[in-house]
């Protein structure tokens, strides 16, 4: 897979954000990637050169991402819609640029668990990822079929409602470990928290941000910003492993209202 097909299954990661209802959010934010080719690692003479080229682009428009979701009562549910850039679909006309995501999770001790999450990109097969907490077992699906299933051992949430894990509440202030899934497999990793300042539409924004630390070289660095009143991503970066070389970058383009669940 190039680095531009993965790009949407690695991201639906944050957000144009507007509030809808008391409970509720809209958010439209564009992707841009930038690709180095010095920190890449090809496989193919044909994955060099594309490297190569995307790397002579700069920084360039891949995507725009539109999220609505709502958080109440403990509910936190999610439907996440992403496309490719017109640039990009003349390069790579690929209907898995068309993603569509939803989910569904539960908070748990202040801990927010996916119950079911889906994953479809044009063409290609449904992904599930369902989960029993009373039960504490896990399933994941391709096409309907089961391709794992186990003991939920950690509070786990999916790539998708991953930026939002914090959504309604302050910022952390310590670092902290996550389980996630894209529905394929389970991914930990640990978070280490600063505190700084993000220009937003011309404004400068008190956000903290939350870096991870890849245990793996498959695993993506992500980093994101949140505001630091209600926890409200406003920028998501991340890296599409060491093969690549490869950063996506989101950035709000206008701050939402403060967010506040019931």
């Amino acid at each position: 897979m190039t680095p531009f097909r993965s790009l949407l299954a690695a991201l639906a990661l944050a957000p144009l954000a507007t509030s809808v209802g008391a409970n509720s959010f809209n958010a439209t934010y564009m992707v841009r990637m930038s690709v180095d080719a010095a920190k890449a690692a090809p496989q193919s003479a044909r994955d060099r050169a594309m490297i190569e080229g995307a790397s002579m682009l700069g920084s360039f428009e891949v995507g725009t991402i539109v999220d609505s979701g709502s958080h109440a009562k403990g509910v936190f549910r999610l439907q996440s819609k992403g496309t490719g850039s017109r640039a990009l679909k003349t390069i790579i006309p690929d209907d898995r640029l068309e993603l569509a995501r939803s989910s569904e999770g539960q908070v748990r001790q202040g801990n927010l668990a996916t119950l079911r999450f889906s994953d479809k990109r044009g063409s290609s097969a449904l992904l599930t990822y369902s989960a029993d907490l009373d039960k504490k077992r896990y399933e994941m699906r391709r096409a309907g079929q089961v391709t794992e299933t186990g003991a939920l051992k950690y509070a786990t949430v999916d790539i998708a409602s991953l930026p939002y894990l914090f959504l309604g509440r302050a910022a952390p202030t310590a670092a902290f470990s996550v389980a996630y899934t894209d529905a394929k497999s389970v991914h930990l990793a640990g978070f280490r928290v600063t505190r700084e300042t993000l220009e937003v539409a011309g404004s400068n924004v008190a956000v903290t941000r939350l870096t991870s630390a890849p245990r793996t070289a498959k695993d993506p660095q992500i980093d994101i910003w949140l505001r630091n009143e209600d926890s409200f991503p406003l920028r998501v970066r991340v890296g599409l492993s060491a093969q690549w070389g490869a950063v996506a970058d989101q950035l709000i383009r206008s701050l939402p209202p403060i967010f506040k669940p019931s």
